[in-house]
């Protein structure tokens, strides 16, 4: 019945966030940019399962979602919420966490010209560079019952690739070095997959 009930909250978060970010898809139709001022909102995640050297079985879950904002033309700050859930033989581990990030984008393609301004993203790539230093709580938890409870750091660097599909949504994959301060001593290159939303900065009157 735990296991249970840890995966429908996880899957119940998981949709909640889906949703969200489904609803700014259908309500957002403006031009998004990579310029002062614009925003973006979004979110990655990670899934993964290999054996560790004991024949047990790992079973690991991150998801990230995100909100930020250009403070210079493709330079972005911002803030996120981190959710992982971590499970090997006997013992499981959950965090929630919240972790600023920077990021700056490197141009890859040229957008369409239109109305003689070149506003369009659909179909260009850009390359960005992640930095996300961290700070969570966690829980650990073995099937006798016993648990214990700690602080984590971490910080993670990266490189990612985002594809605008639209004018305002980017898919993006990004590989990653992250280490963290647990039990397990975790440190590896981790590849995330996800998309953002890119807002547009409000017009001046």
């Amino acid at each position: 019945m735990k296991k249970l009930s840890q995966l429908i909250s996880l899957k119940s978060m998981t949709h909640m966030l889906m949703g969200i970010l489904l609803f700014i898809f259908i309500s957002s139709s403006a031009f998004g940019q990579i310029e002062k001022g614009s925003k973006l909102l979004g979110g990655n995640f990670h899934l993964s399962t290999d054996k560790s050297s004991d024949s047990d079985r790992m079973y690991r879950f991150n998801a990230t979602p995100n909100l930020g904002i250009f403070l210079m033309d493709n330079f972005a700050l911002g803030g996120a919420m981190t959710l992982r859930y971590f499970k090997s033989g006997e013992w499981s581990h959950v965090s929630l966490g919240i972790a600023p990030f920077f990021r700056y984008y490197f141009e890859l393609s040229k957008s369409k010209e239109q109305d003689g301004l070149l506003r369009q993203q659909a179909g260009k790539t850009w390359l960005f560079l992640h930095a996300q230093p961290g700070f969570s709580w966690s829980q650990t938890r073995s099937t006798s019952d016993e648990k214990s409870s700690r602080d984590i750091l971490g910080i993670g660097l990266g490189i990612g690739l985002t594809y605008f599909i639209t004018d305002n949504i980017g898919i993006e994959g990004i590989l990653s070095y992250n280490t963290e301060d647990f039990y397990l001593s975790f440190s590896g290159l981790v590849f995330n997959v996800g998309f953002q939303i890119y807002l547009p900065k409000g017009k001046k009157e």
